[in-house]
């Protein structure tokens, strides 16, 4: 099975005369193959049937925020530490556009 890493980034922001707010980032959120083995399959079923990143990025703010969410609460995922820096991200960056991206890992 090819690994998979659940990233969070935004698209960046300028203003109309070039001046940059955000130049884009994105930040490693998940190896999808550190989740323990009795909760992948369910995890698995949330990120291709609820969450539908296996057929691209989640770019809507509110179904972003709302993953991480239920990632942190119903699966554990997150400690208490990252996901307050998961929310300060999402109000930094929201004028930037958010998105949650599987993309695999590089051999």
């Amino acid at each position: 099975m090819t690994k998979l890493n659940l990233y969070l980034g935004c698209h960046g922001n300028a203003d109309k005369d070039g001046f940059i707010y955000c130049s884009s980032n994105n930040n490693l959120l998940l190896d999808l193959s550190t989740v323990p083995a009795e909760k992948q399959q369910k995890l698995m079923n949330f990120l291709d049937s609820a969450a539908d990143l296996f057929s691209g990025p989640v770019e809507n703010y509110n179904k972003a925020f709302n993953v991480i969410n239920f990632l942190h609460r119903d699966f554990g995922i997150f400690s208490s530490d990252k996901i307050l820096k998961i929310q300060k991200f999402f109000q930094m960056h929201k004028e930037c556009g958010i998105y949650l991206v599987l993309i695999p890992e590089k051999k």
